[in-house]
């Protein structure tokens, strides 16, 4: 079977992010050619300026539901982080990645609205929040964290 797999944009050395399809274009860089093997969770840091920090960090086979504890922690980690950057007034941005088709499942759900919920608890700004398959980078659009 053929799939219809678009070409990766052209690698850009100093991204800016300014708006959500600058987001969905750096991820889809990121993410490189399809296929994922287990679950994971990959974030990255936006200054205030919208540029892109140089850091990429992803948390491996991650459970299909999170709880609020691993959430906390991830929403605290990405703060100190931050302020310790000298950016408190940057943003994080979540991707969450996994084998199979680009349609949200009601686990990618919890993930994405758990990390909402996680980053208004910790006042973390945060961008939209992306999901990479074997298909296609999507975005969670607000009525798809609907629990």
């Amino acid at each position: 079977m053929t799939k219809n797999i678009p070409p990766l944009p052209p690698f850009d050395p100093t991204p800016v992010v300014r708006n959500a399809a600058d987001m969905h274009r750096q991820w889809r860089i990121l993410m490189g050619e399809w296929g994922f093997a287990e679950r994971t969770l990959w974030f990255t840091f936006i200054a205030p300026d919208g540029e892109v920090v140089k850091v990429l960090q992803q948390i491996a086979q991650i459970p299909l539901k999170p709880d609020t504890r691993t959430l906390d922690n991830v929403i605290t980690a990405c703060t100190e982080f931050l302020a310790s950057s000298a950016i408190e007034d940057g943003s994080a941005a979540f991707l969450l990645s996994r084998p199979g088709s680009a349609q949200f499942t009601s686990s990618d759900r919890a993930w994405a609205s758990g990390l909402v919920k996680a980053a208004k608890r910790g006042n973390l700004r945060l961008q939209p929040i992306h999901l990479a398959t074997d298909d296609d980078v999507r975005v969670f659009a607000a009525d798809d964290l609907i629990d």
